[in-house]
């Protein structure tokens, strides 16, 4: 016996339901693999704008879109309206297990230090982009206590990584890691 045949078929079979598509618009809704004839897998595709934002939901599962028992993620990036660090990158991320990952950008001033421990970030004006990503859930979005992290991500007008911080939620976030990257005078990326 020779090695499965592998199927994949795209179809677009969630226009059938509503949602609408941008012109020229290539990626493909729905995929289904088949090994032998069988399905093993689907994975819906669902592009969409809800008040500005763009939406994009990814379920996979071998049941039909929608239903219960396909694991869903679906993530949201912010409108165009929205301030300028934060626009057009992601809101949120949602899975079909209830977590909750939320997003936020502030544009501000890095301020180098000696001593790597007092390194800061100061929200204002400046180019340095601070992201702060918090884990969570739909039920407690700001965190659940002893489960919950929240990552804190600066680089500097340059894009180039300078500092990570890692939150640990015990009713607060009190940081538990950090790093500072340093780059010498002359230093090329």
């Amino acid at each position: 016996m020779g090695c499965p045949v592998l199927e994949s078929e795209y179809y677009g079979s969630l226009a059938r339901k509503g949602f609408c598509f941008l012109p020229n618009d290539g990626r493909p809704r729905t995929v289904e693999t088949k090994i032998l004839g069988k399905t093993v897998s689907k994975k819906y595709s669902v592009y969409k704008t809800v008040g500005g934002e763009s939406v994009e939901i990814e379920e996979v599962g071998i049941a039909a879109y929608g239903d219960a028992s396909n694991q869903r993620k679906t993530t949201v990036s912010y409108a165009n309206s929205a301030d300028e660090a934060s626009k057009g990158r992601i809101k949120s991320i949602t899975w079909s297990n209830g977590k909750v990952d939320a997003y936020t950008y502030e544009y501000g001033m890095y301020s180098a230090n000696p001593d790597p421990a007092s390194c800061s970030f100061t929200a204002g004006s400046g180019d340095a982009l601070r992201e702060t990503i918090v884990h969570g859930t739909s039920a407690n979005s700001a965190g659940v206590a002893g489960k919950s992290t929240k990552e804190v991500k600066v680089t500097d007008g340059r894009s180039n990584d300078v500092m990570t911080e890692v939150y640990a939620y015990d009713g607060g976030y009190s940081r538990i890691a950090w790093n500072v990257k340093t780059l010498g005078i002359g230093v090329k990326l």
